[in-house]
């Protein structure tokens, strides 16, 4: 990217170029600029008299300007990939500055000012490296001139392929934390005609988005139940049924009074990973969770317990959630509840695919006749529900219907109806989305559904 240059606002409102290279770019615009309305992290300026110059000198330059909270990044990261623009996106807040590099549209490589996203670090994070190895591997590096993975790839500790996956993951990791940003100033710059793009393939923005939409709505999940990164979690001594290699190796390195925050440093696993693993080992019931109360003064003070969430499910990939904590008292109901927002969530999840690529309509008029079909073998299940804003049902009605019409069984009729809903919904789907993506939310909804497989 071009060299910044830095002008200072003085508490009298002048403004101040600092360097020769500053004044030089100022002099360039001599005239009388419009000071337009903007938020207050950015200052826009429009010129109003002076000689016009739309002259291009070929390097990059600011196209659009603006704040996050006024067009998400999401919707900016579409616009580009779908009009497969090459352009660079560089979002600031605060001190932290994040940039993303767009090749026609797909994210060719992501640069940030904020030292925890180095790849060195983020090596450490994920245990590719010890904090001692990655120090040994900066110092040969800088010495020999070679960037930190072509020293990594040439020394052996990792293959070219681990270095890719990782760099990926680390990918994966600032966008799905940046389109997360509620405040803050974007800037799209143009590129020049001679830029030269990293030799790695560019990564797919979709599906890039479509993980940070995913993991935003799975955080909010957790999040009911693991307040914040500083939760005090305990184990229980009780073994789930199901354990991922993951959530075993967490079960070990636990202990009464940590925080998620101190196991995910054990772990070495990125705060999302971490509070996935502690989520689903509370709903398996080998830990509870404690949040820490905040004082008046705002220093915790002693634990209390979190509140516990009935009928949650976790997000899809995660172990069944059917055995009750010991904060959560079982009862038909309560299972009834667990077993239709499982299939709530993979409703929500055919919904939203559907109204991302434009078919949200087509769809769900074809859910609204499966709903009120007379010949629909499961009709009193369905008698008066409808599609909620967010493509689910409502729990409350469809679990009465089922206590009602549902005979000595009412549970298998629940799952029965639900589970003919879900894959007529994955039918109508199917029609409507390309094959591709039909395949890429099937398999997203099969791992949803599998939390129901102990039910």
């Amino acid at each position: 990217m071009a060299e910044r240059l830095f002008v200072d606002v003085s508490q009298q409102g002048t403004l101040v170029a600092p360097t020769a290279q500053a004044r030089a770019a100022l002099a360039r615009r001599a005239g009388r600029w419009v000071l337009m309305p903007s938020a207050t992290n950015i200052l826009l300026l429009s010129q109003w008299e002076g000689p016009e110059n739309a002259g291009v000198d070929g390097s990059e330059r600011a196209m659009l300007l603006g704040e996050i909270a006024g067009i998400s990044l999401l919707d900016l990261l579409g616009l580009f990939s779908q009009t497969r623009r090459s352009v660079r996106v560089v979002v600031s807040r605060g001190v932290v500055e994040r940039a993303i590099l767009l090749r026609e549209g797909e994210i060719a490589s992501v640069a940030s000012s904020d030292p925890r996203d180095r790849l060195g670090e983020f090596l450490v994070r994920i245990g590719k490296l010890s904090a001692q190895q990655l120090q040994d591997a900066l110092n040969t590096a800088q010495q020999t001139g070679r960037k930190l993975g072509q020293h990594l790839v040439a020394s052996g500790a990792l293959s070219s392929h681990e270095l890719w996956s990782a760099i990926q993951q680390q990918i994966t990791e600032i966008i799905c934390d940046v389109v997360s940003w509620r405040g803050g100033s974007y800037a799209v710059f143009s590129l020049p005609d001679n830029f030269q793009f990293p030799q790695t393939p560019p990564l797919q923005t979709q599906a890039l988005m479509l993980e940070a939409v995913r993991r935003a709505d799975e955080m909010s999940l957790f999040r009911q139940r693991i307040p914040s990164y500083d939760t005090l979690i305990h184990p229980t001594g009780k073994m789930p049924r199901e354990c991922s290699p993951d959530e075993l190796a967490a079960l070990q390195t636990v202990s009464a009074g940590m925080t998620v925050r101190d196991l995910g440093s054990r772990l070495q696993r990125s705060e999302f990973e971490t509070t996935k693993i502690v989520y689903n080992l509370l709903s398996s019931g080998a830990v509870s969770a404690t949040a820490m109360a905040p004082t008046q003064s705002g220093r915790p003070a002693a634990p209390v317990a979190a509140a516990p969430v009935a009928g949650q499910v976790p997000p899809s990939g995660t172990a069944a959630v059917f055995p009750p904590s010991a904060s959560q008292p079982a009862g038909p109901n309560a299972r009834l509840a667990e077993v239709v927002g499982v299939f709530c969530m993979a409703l929500r999840e055919i919904d939203a695919e559907c109204r991302r690529r434009g078919q949200g309509e087509a769809y769900r008029r074809g859910m609204s006749g499966f709903l009120t079909d007379p010949q629909n073998a499961y009709h009193v299940l369905f008698n008066g529900v409808q599609l909620t804003m967010e493509g689910d049902v409502d729990p409350a009605l469809v679990i009465a219907n089922a206590a009602t019409h549902g005979g000595s069984d009412p549970m298998r009729a629940l799952f029965d109806g639900m589970n003919e809903m879900t894959f007529f919904a994955l039918f109508q789907a199917s029609e409507l989305l390309d094959p591709k993506v039909d395949e890429d939310l099937a398999r997203r909804v099969r791992m949803i559904l599998s939390a129901l497989q102990h039910s």
